[in-house]
């Protein structure tokens, strides 16, 4: 089994120090389908993961402005299920509910 280590950021700037760490290769991790496939590898490309699912700042459909900002940790489900967006992008909703099945449209 390959060996990487793992670790958790709490919030963007912390994610950030962490991704850019000297001396380690590191990579974002979200949903996880992408490392999955290095993890097959017998020496993946990458010293640790950082798990970037649970920030808050990545999860957010808010108004700011005259913009919406959709956190890239926002599942397909989620963008599909917002008011907001329903009001003002009815084109990204009904694109988000033609991906996949529950199950993928739920992992993100």
């Amino acid at each position: 089994m390959p060996r990487f280590d793992y670790v958790r950021a709490h919030s963007i700037p912390e994610a950030l120090q962490l991704l850019a760490e000297p001396g380690l290769v590191s990579r974002p991790l979200a949903g996880g389908t992408d490392v999955v496939v290095f993890v097959r590898h017998e020496k993946p490309p990458f010293d640790r993961v950082v798990d970037i699912s649970r920030v808050p700042e990545m999860k957010v459909i808010e108004r700011r402005g005259d913009e919406i900002v959709v956190g890239a940790g926002v599942t397909f489900s989620e963008a599909a299920e917002s008011a907001l967006l329903q009001d003002v992008a009815a084109g990204l909703v009904e694109a988000c509910l033609s991906v996949g099945g529950p199950a993928i449209r739920n992992a993100g």
